[in-house]
């Protein structure tokens, strides 16, 4: 009989301690036993590092990493080279799984021999416990390669979005090899480590089962829409917007180039709610360089995203006045 692959499942902590307990419990709760469980304490401040040990002597696949805060990238990167799983599965600390999600994804990997099986997911709110399994359910198993997915990832479709995060797959060792997190980045980290492992050509295997529980939260929205995270994201969709330009797939690459110039916006614009006169003066700076960027020619005057650049640049209050009636018309549309 055929001994069981061991699945390295990782999670950074920092901070969430509310939810940690039901995270780990939802990986415990699997019903492919064969894994390690790492949790890799960022320096938290909130008790967590405290429940990681208890949780850890309760449970002996759980190992804990006592780091440094130094963030989310660095966490998982320690993680990953302490990893000792022929399979990887990240997971954020307050997020969950359903309990047959590891054994399935697995399954399917070795059925296919595909280099990562991708679970879909659901975005569950604040303060909700994490769904309990109800009934049994139809789902399906679609075969992509990796330019299909890399496809998907630059397309405006809800299906790209699976395609940038790192929860929700299980990987392959082996198609991973030596690529790390960016450790500058805390924002965008995991759309470019996904980006770097699908430029691999790596065989894909998507779940429809919507198995991964991604909590919202409102702390991690606030952080989400701040400058600094606003700078992540431009460097990551720049990174993108100049690899698929060279590769020669100008579509993807001008997609690109529309992402980034839209979290220079951003930035610029939370820059100036909550940032000192020199770092707007900085923020500024960055607009006016993005014009002069070969890539910036792909944006039509008529996007967009092109017109709200030049507001912001030209006529922030004009471009304010603007973004609060975006804004309304956005959320009378969700209504």
């Amino acid at each position: 009989m055929a001994v069981a692959a061991l699945i390295s499942v990782i999670v950074p902590v920092y901070n969430t301690a509310p939810y940690l307990e039901a995270c780990v419990r939802s990986v415990l709760e699997q019903t492919w036993t064969e894994l390690e469980l790492i949790l890799a304490d960022d320096g938290s401040e909130d008790g967590s590092g405290a429940l990681c040990q208890r949780l850890s002597e309760e449970d002996g696949r759980i190992r804990v990493l006592r780091l440094e805060h130094r963030g989310v990238s660095a966490a998982r990167n320690a993680a990953l080279r302490a990893a000792r799983g022929e399979y990887l599965f990240f997971l954020d600390s307050d997020d969950g799984i359903h309990p047959e999600l590891l054994q399935r994804l697995c399954q399917l990997a070795e059925e296919t021999g595909a280099a990562m099986a991708a679970s879909d997911f659901v975005r569950i709110e604040d303060g909700d416990a994490i769904p309990k399994p109800h009934g049994a359910e139809e789902h399906r198993a679609v075969r992509l390669d990796s330019r299909e997915a890399l496809d998907l990832l630059f397309s405006a479709k809800k299906n790209g979005a699976i395609f940038g995060m790192c929860g929700s797959k299980l990987l392959r060792r082996s198609a991973v090899g030596a690529l790390e997190f960016d450790g500058s980045m805390s924002n965008g980290e995991d759309t470019k480590l996904m980006y770097q492992i699908l430029k691999r050509g790596v065989s894909i295997v998507v779940w429809d089962a919507k198995w991964y529980y991604y909590r919202c939260r409102r702390q991690s929205v606030s952080q989400r829409h701040s400058a600094a995270s606003y700078c992540d994201q431009y460097r990551c969709s720049r990174y993108l917007a100049m690899s698929e330009l060279a590769a020669g797939n100008r579509a993807n690459g001008a997609e690109m180039e529309r992402r980034a110039v839209d979290s220079l916006v951003k930035g610029y614009g939370c820059s100036r709610r909550e940032e000192g006169a020199e770092t707007v003066s900085a923020w500024k700076k960055l607009l006016r360089e993005e014009r002069r960027r070969p890539e910036f020619s792909l944006l039509p005057w008529h996007s967009g995203v092109r017109l709200k650049y030049e507001l912001a640049l030209r006529c922030y209050p004009l471009y304010q006045l603007l973004r609060r009636g975006w804004l309304m018309v956005k959320g009378k549309r969700r209504g």
